[in-house]
């Protein structure tokens, strides 16, 4: 038995330093609001550990798990009182420094708290991770298995392009689930183009684009329409890459010698919904990959702010429940 009015619960994973959890809470009944930010490395088995001061009549006013150290921000309501001239506030977690979980934290407010909600997804505040994908589950690791896709932190972000026709953008949480029938999996990087070559079935027509990932999270975004009379027939991210179609003879019988194609000189860029060019006059037989055209991709240097750093990570689960004045008195853990 958990006991009731659980707010958060999960598997423990000891030694895990970049589950980060962000907390709001009251001193006892009528006493200040604190806010600290704190890592959980061990746990003793059964043993009940109190995440406020201890004061009799504390509760918890918020409180969110950020598997990789996500630092949101939060609007924090005051209950009204004479001569309060504000009673509605901002706060950024992403001020506090990260402590033990038996730390009191900072005071928020000396001012009774109505309610505090999630205003603004925050980025993670911790040092950049490696991170790698194993073809063989569909699943990210941090122990060095499969492809390396590079190192994330802050907002970076993962694509993944589908056989199906759409692409998905998440973030590198290692819980991140991927469907069987990946093609695509890398950094995010908004520059670069991705060409897809489809076939339309009732009039086997090809067409070609190219196109850059709009900035949509968390969904399945479709490049090709979500139908079973498109085939898609080669798809790529490379930058500029080189195609060979076979093509059928023309209408009198007579052969139609292959063409070569320069992706990038043949389409422009598009928008993802654009229906794209048409890839010849004749009929597609065969479409052949030839050796990309060589290209120096540039290296921006970002200067970051020195931040307070603790070698912190990953995975997502949140309580936004705005929590009452009859709800539990005391936030423990155990």
């Amino acid at each position: 038995f958990f006991g009731t009015d659980i707010i958060y619960i999960n598997v423990f994973k000891r030694n895990d330093e970049r589950t980060i959890y962000n907390l709001v809470y009251q001193d006892g009944a009528f006493g200040k609001a604190y806010v600290k930010r704190f890592s959980i490395t061990n746990v003793i088995r059964d043993k009940e550990y109190v995440l406020t001061k201890g004061v009799k009549g504390s509760k918890i006013l918020y409180f969110s798990a950020n598997p990789n150290g996500e630092a949101e921000i939060v609007n924090v309501s005051l209950k009204p009182k004479s001569g309060l001239r504000k009673i509605n506030f901002d706060y950024d977690f992403s001020e506090l420094a990260i402590k033990g979980r038996n730390a009191q934290g900072n005071i928020l407010t000396r001012y009774l708290v109505r309610k505090v909600v999630k205003k603004m997804e925050g980025v993670s505040t911790l040092s950049a991770r490696k991170i790698w994908f194993d073809e063989s589950v569909k699943r990210l690791n941090a122990d060095e298995r499969g492809k390396y896709l590079g190192e994330f932190s802050g907002d970076d972000k993962i694509i993944a392009i589908y056989k199906s026709g759409y692409y998905r953008l998440t973030n590198f949480d290692l819980q991140t689930h991927f469907a069987d029938d990946l093609l695509i999996v890398e950094k995010f990087k908004s520059q670069k183009p991705i060409t897809v070559i489809y076939k339309e079935k009732e009039n086997n027509q090809c067409f070609l684009k190219r196109f850059l990932i709009e900035e949509i999270m968390e969904k399945k975004v479709y490049f090709v329409e979500d139908n079973s009379s498109f085939e898609i027939l080669h798809l790529t991210n490379d930058w500029l890459p080189m195609i060979e179609i076979e093509l059928e003879d023309d209408k009198k019988g007579k052969k139609v010698d292959n063409e070569i194609i320069n992706v990038s000189e043949f389409s422009e860029l598009m928008k993802y919904k654009a229906k794209g060019k048409k890839l010849s006059r004749f009929n597609v037989k065969k479409v052949n990959v030839l050796e990309s055209l060589y290209y120096e991709e540039e290296i921006i240097e970002e200067v970051e702010e020195e931040q307070n750093e603790l070698n912190i990570d990953d995975i997502v689960f949140e309580n936004n429940k705005e929590i009452n004045d009859e709800d539990f008195i005391q936030g423990e853990l155990f």
